[in-house]
């Protein structure tokens, strides 16, 4: 049974996290700069969480005129390990968004994505008071790989070599549920109003 007085938030390392993540999650990566995060319960690491700026530049254009570029953060990575207790999730992420948010105070909103293609709901988001914002688009490369080497697709277009290209898969983006945490609930309604899929990603 969870008991929230044996879980503990704290700041680790790059390296811990990614070799967490490597474990744990199905997209073992994580974006060039990150804010990581640890899940310990009773002292052990159970989760990692990781916040980044945001992967798709196009999610500025949904909260335009709304906030400011640099306030807005991904979730860009979540897992848990097998030894999390139930209910382990929602209460370690509303716990870790209050840590982020006095180190960040100028953050106001944080997006993320569920897959629903893999089978993933968002029903700890919707537990710790997320917004269901609607669904991104499909299509599109999300990653490339060459062999088990994977990198995002801004990486990828970076590369000038036509040779090195080739040597690369495609990894389709799939359909995927987006959510947002505010952090100044007066423009909850507001948002609940967004047309989000007008803005394509």
């Amino acid at each position: 049974m969870f008991n929230s007085n044996e879980c503990e938030i704290k700041i680790i390392s790059r390296k811990e996290c990614l070799d967490f993540i490597k474990l744990y999650h199905y997209q073992p990566g994580l974006p060039a700069v990150t804010w990581n995060y640890g899940i310990f319960y009773n002292g052990i690491i159970i989760g990692a969480i990781a916040f980044a700026p945001p992967s798709s530049p196009t999610i500025y254009k949904l909260f335009r005129g709304i906030f400011k570029k640099k306030t807005i953060f991904q979730l860009s990575k979540f897992a848990l390990s097998h030894l999390a207790p139930k209910n382990t999730g929602s209460y370690a992420l509303s716990k870790c968004l209050k840590i982020f948010k006095k180190e960040r105070p100028k953050i106001e909103c944080i997006i993320t994505y569920c897959d629903m293609e893999r089978g993933y709901k968002g029903t700890v988001f919707r537990a710790a008071n997320w917004i269901d914002i609607g669904l991104s688009c499909k299509g599109g490369a999300q990653a490339y790989y060459h062999g088990r080497k994977r990198i995002t697709a801004r990486e990828f277009n970076r590369f000038n070599n036509l040779n090195i290209k080739n040597h690369y898969r495609k990894e389709k983006r799939t359909i995927k549920i987006r959510y947002i945490y505010l952090f100044d609930r007066k423009i909850h309604d507001f948002l609940l109003e967004l047309d989000s899929n007008s803005v394509k990603e």
